[in-house]
C-alpha cells in the first residue's frame, strides 16, 4: 500500500487531478443554485452587425411582405410607422384600405415627405403649419 501512495503523490500530475474532481463535484452541486446573466443577443442582431444594414433592411422588407400577403396591413403599416417611414406607411394603410390609420400618419408628414394616394376619388387637404403641396398625376 505504501508503494501505491508513494506512486501516486510523486506523480506531479495527481494533485491538479484531485483538485479537478474535488472542483467538478461542488460544481455540479452548487451550480444550479446560482445563475448567472449575460447580454441577449439574438442571431439576427448578430448577423445584422456582421452583414450591415442591408441584411436588417431584408429582414425588414420581408416581414412586412409577410404582414402584406397575410392581409394585415394594419400590422405593416405599424411596423414602418415604429421606424418612422410615414410615407411607406401610408401607402401600406391606404392599399389595405385603412383610411383612417392613412389620415393619422399624413398628418405626420413634414418637409419634403412624399406619399403616393392611389384609387381615391376625393382627398381633403389641410396643412397645419404654411406648406406647399405638389401633386403629381400619372396614368398607371
Amino acid at each position: 500500500m505504501d508503494f501505491v501512495f508513494g506512486l501516486l503523490f510523486s506523480n506531479p500530475y495527481v494533485p491538479w487531478l484531485v483538485g479537478l474532481v474535488i472542483v467538478y463535484i461542488l460544481y455540479r452541486r452548487f451550480a444550479p443554485s446560482f445563475s448567472v446573466r449575460g447580454p441577449s443577443v439574438s442571431k439576427d442582431q448578430v448577423l445584422g452587425k456582421v452583414l450591415g444594414s442591408s441584411y436588417t433592411e431584408g429582414k425588414f422588407q420581408k416581414q412586412i411582405k409577410r404582414y402584406k400577403q397575410e392581409g394585415s396591413y394594419l400590422a405593416a403599416g405599424r411596423l414602418l410607422e415604429e421606424n418612422q417611414r410615414f410615407p411607406e406607411a401610408v401607402e401600406v394603410y391606404l392599399e389595405g384600405d385603412e383610411y383612417h390609420a392613412a389620415a393619422v400618419n399624413l398628418e405626420r408628414l413634414g418637409t419634403r415627405d412624399a406619399a403616393r394616394v392611389v384609387g381615391e376619388g376625393r382627398l381633403h387637404i389641410h396643412a397645419s403649419t404654411p406648406s406647399e403641396l405638389l401633386i403629381v398625376d400619372v396614368a398607371l
